[in-house]
């Protein structure tokens, strides 16, 4: 699918974690496409070593895999995105623009996967990114999704996807509660 985008061009290519390996000695690409759960060829402790030796390169997970506890360990090492294989083209190639602008994508399956669980929360609090408070201040505005994407020049799926994200950062269930998170947090005005 790549080899047919002008935007994008495929550097490398490896079938196991040592020739990954051995390709990243010798390139470093902007963006890494894996799909970390295939027995002999990637495993989990192979994308986390990765994620963390480079942390500048961008991660799109493409995968079978739904195990949570593994979801969650492959975003806590810096994974940026993650779908599933079952994911349509379209999905796939906003996702890959959404890695490429450093913005985080997630298939819906994977969202509300990973959202049931809750994380503990650290006396230190959630930090939202900046985007993801621009987009709070923008719900509490009362901007539509539609909207706020033409705004921030975004998919809809990827307002969406920063939406979800922010519900599940924040232990909120509506727009509403959300809303009124802004109002205490002085993001808005009551």
């Amino acid at each position: 699918m790549l080899a047919d985008q002008p935007d994008y061009e495929v550097v490398g290519e490896a079938a196991n974690y040592q020739e990954l390996k051995a390709v990243l000695r010798n390139t470093i690409p902007d963006m890494l496409i894996m799909d970390y759960d295939q027995p002999g060829a990637f495993s989990l402790d192979d994308l986390v070593w990765i994620a963390r030796r480079y942390p500048q390169i961008r991660i799109l997970v493409i995968s079978n895999n739904k195990h949570k506890h593994d979801i969650v360990t492959a975003l806590q090492a810096g994974v940026s995105s993650y779908l599933l294989k079952e994911c349509g083209k379209d999905e796939i190639f906003s996702a890959l623009k959404a890695t490429m602008h450093g913005e985080q994508f997630f298939c819906s399956q994977i969202v509300d996967n990973v959202l049931e669980r809750r994380y503990p929360v650290s006396c230190e609090g959630l930090v939202l990114t900046e985007r993801e408070l621009e987009i709070v201040k923008l719900v509490a505005e009362g901007y539509t999704t539609a909207e706020i994407a033409r705004m921030l020049c975004r998919s809809v799926h990827t307002i969406n996807t920063h939406r979800k994200n922010i519900l599940g950062k924040l232990g909120l269930k509506s727009p509403s509660e959300l809303v009124l998170y802004a109002i205490k947090r002085g993001l808005v005005a009551a």
